[in-house]
């Protein structure tokens, strides 16, 4: 069966290799179609780079507003592409709504007429206006199945009148890459090193980090944030108020592939996401990627992440936006070691077991199967 995924981020070889697992699990011709330059939500620039497994197999096209999610616009000709390469199946994974998918249903729908079908994360059921309302509709009714990241998705593709199949497929990491320090360990407990990986923005709920820092018992513990954003310098200036400065470094953006050995440098991360009213969280990516690499972790309980901090770790959630629940979380980890390091056994045993490139492949293969079919 030939596949045709339409991935905007699948420049990176780094997110070309679950789609090089699919191919050599399934035997399916893989083919991808990434946009020439993308643009990260740090503003970084992506160049496309195929892997070995996509030499002949790798396709490229001009975007327009590359970078933007919902309004990322393909200008060159899709159509003739389809029909050139003629695949059993389209996957275009993006949002219903986004002008990407409409560009790419509506192409298939007047040339090949393949199965196609989306991905969704969208967990707050939103009424678009037009026109991405039509163009929403427009896909649902050409689209023949969709995957979602998290169950409360698919209920807001029900509330929105989607009634075709619905495969939830959570993010899979590699374990190899994501894993534990093993070398690490014994010797007599030192002070907790705590890290935030993630956008320096005010719904990563960084702040209710600093203020839980003022209130911990354990005033030796240390806080790394990972990431940039343009909140850093209101909040360096707002951990200068809170007299907690000292114990926390700010490291800025770290590219992807190096992100393994900034997580093994920490005891405990902390995912203190805060809902608003146009976002909340839609799973939590950083909680699996700390987890594999035998860190205990510690999240608020906005959207996805107390089911995915029960799946991945140990459960450990706190009130969003409470830094009191959060700095005793802290204080029971710091004040006990046993307890430290069953968090963080349980946390890469879990992770490897149920967040696997492999166990993610397995829902994809399903609903790409029975699309196909």
């Amino acid at each position: 069966m030939r596949v045709l995924i339409i991935h905007a981020w699948a420049g990176l070889p780094e997110r070309q290799f679950e789609y090089a697992a699919l191919q050599r699990l399934t035997g399916w011709d893989v083919h991808l179609l990434v946009p020439t330059r993308w643009r990260d939500e740090y503003g970084h620039d992506i160049t496309p780079r195929p892997l070995p497994d996509f030499a002949d197999r790798y396709h490229t096209a001009r975007l327009a507003l590359a970078g933007n999610i919902p309004l990322h616009t393909i200008t060159s000709r899709i159509a003739p592409l389809l029909s050139a390469l003629s695949p059993d199946l389209i996957y275009v994974y993006h949002e219903p709504y986004g002008v990407t998918t409409f560009q790419v249903a509506l192409a298939n729908q007047s040339s090949i007429k393949a199965p196609i079908g989306f991905h969704s994360s969208q967990n707050i059921c939103k009424r678009y206006p037009p026109p991405f309302r039509w163009m929403e509709r427009a896909v649902f009714s050409w689209c023949s199945f969709a995957t979602v990241l998290a169950p409360s998705v698919t209920d807001v593709l029900r509330s929105k009148g989607f009634d075709k199949r619905i495969e939830v497929v959570p993010w899979g990491i590699d374990t190899k890459q994501f894993s534990p320090n093993l070398a690490e360990g014994g010797g007599p407990p030192r002070p907790l090193r705590v890290g935030f990986v993630g956008r320096v923005v005010p719904q990563k709920g960084i702040d209710t980090i600093l203020e839980a820092f003022a209130r911990v018992e354990h005033d030796d513990m240390t806080l790394t944030v990972v990431g940039s954003g343009p909140s850093r310098a209101e909040l360096e200036d707002y951990a200068a108020r809170l007299d907690v400065a000292s114990r926390v470094t700010w490291r800025g953006y770290v590219e992807p592939r190096a992100l393994p050995a900034v997580y093994r440098q920490f005891d405990v991360v902390v995912v203190p996401s805060r809902t608003t009213a146009s976002w909340k969280e839609q799973f939590g990516r950083v909680v699996i990627e700390a987890a594999a690499c035998g860190v205990a972790v510690i999240a608020s309980d906005s959207g996805e992440l107390p089911q995915v901090v029960e799946a991945a770790a140990d459960g450990r959630t706190f009130s969003e936006g409470n830094p009191d629940a959060l700095a005793d979380a802290l204080d029971a980890l710091a004040a006990d070691d046993t307890a430290l390091q069953s968090a963080k056994r349980a946390a890469r045993e879990n992770t490897a077991k149920n967040f696997s490139i492999e166990r993610s492949l397995e829902h994809l293969v399903a609903a790409l199967t029975a699309a196909a079919a």
